[in-house]
């Protein structure tokens, strides 16, 4: 099974070699068929072959003239890193819609076929750029979304299967301002988010929206100075890590509300640990009733 890269013989050589042995590189079982493409720089497109229409797991990264992507129809896990991945799913699209061809999967258990749309058994995807919106309605099995050094994709309501969702390393993304309120309203099965190195001041508004979230995680976001009220409408919430916050200044009175919330774990913010000293701090009575106090609480005398 050759896969074809249009940058020569060389290349193609290159891609054999590596589809041979990934099962055992990443100790997948042999039914996974991965498709992996690593640090070419000159690359600009990837054609449709046997490779391409069987892989379930994709990984390229540093191809950042790439602009032609193929459909995948049976792709479950996606990672692109350093890609031109606005170009090449944009492109991916138009040609999809011109063609008016969908591929098609045959069934393991009949000789029928199903038609799918591209990316539509996507249930993972970790990316460097933000999505095309006229993608998202295409990813309805997506289930985990890692966005890194990216700002939110416009159209995320889409995504009614997402259940876990990272934003991560980005000092430019204004989560405050990014979305509208009604993205965020779309997110009705989300169960995790993690907020990680981000500059934001507080969270985005339209998160009081998500009730089906029970994880929250808000690490490493140093310009953050506040948890806003309206977080005792997260009725869902069961686990709360904030961690090296260190302009965080308090918890505001919402929080005692947040009944089902069982964790709090706090590390590496020194204004907020003063204030939850157990009985003498200020904000302690918002967080007396949480059963299990983790990180710099537990190192609190008679916690």
């Amino acid at each position: 099974m050759k896969t074809e890269v249009t940058s020569g013989q060389e290349a193609r050589k290159y891609l054999e070699n590596n589809l041979r042995s990934i099962r055992h590189i990443f100790g997948l079982p042999r039914r996974i068929r991965t498709f992996l493409l690593p640090c070419q720089p000159k690359y600009d497109t990837i054609r449709s072959n046997d490779s391409t229409y069987s892989a379930i797991v994709a990984k390229i990264w540093e191809c950042p003239q790439l602009t032609s992507f193929p459909l995948f129809p049976c792709l479950e896990r996606l990672t692109l890193v350093i890609c031109s991945l606005k170009q090449s799913l944009e492109r991916m699209m138009i040609n999809n819609k011109t063609s008016g061809n969908l591929p098609s999967i045959a069934s393991s258990s009949s000789s029928s076929s199903t038609i799918v749309a591209p990316l539509s058994k996507l249930s993972y995807m970790r990316i460097e750029e933000a999505l095309p919106e006229e993608c998202l309605p295409n990813l309805i099995s997506l289930r985990t979304l890692s966005l890194c050094q990216c700002p939110l994709p416009q159209g995320i309501r889409y995504l009614t299967a997402l259940q876990h969702l990272e934003v991560k390393f980005s000092e430019v993304v204004d989560l405050f301002n990014d979305w509208d309120e009604m993205e965020w309203q779309g997110l009705t099965t989300l169960l995790s988010l993690q907020f990680h190195s981000l500059s934001m001041v507080s969270l985005p508004m339209g998160l009081q929206y998500v009730s089906s979230l029970q994880n929250l995680q808000i690490t490493f976001c140093h310009s953050l100075i506040a948890i806003p009220e309206w977080i005792c409408k997260l009725k869902s919430l069961k686990s709360l890590d904030i961690w090296d916050c260190p302009n965080l200044e308090s918890l505001l009175e919402g929080f005692g509300a947040l009944t089902s919330l069982q964790t709090l774990h706090i590390r590496g913010c020194p204004i907020l640990l003063k204030r939850c000293k157990k009985q003498i701090g200020e904000d302690w009575h918002k967080i007396s009733h949480i059963p299990n106090l983790k990180g710099d609480l537990e190192k609190e005398p008679g916690i």
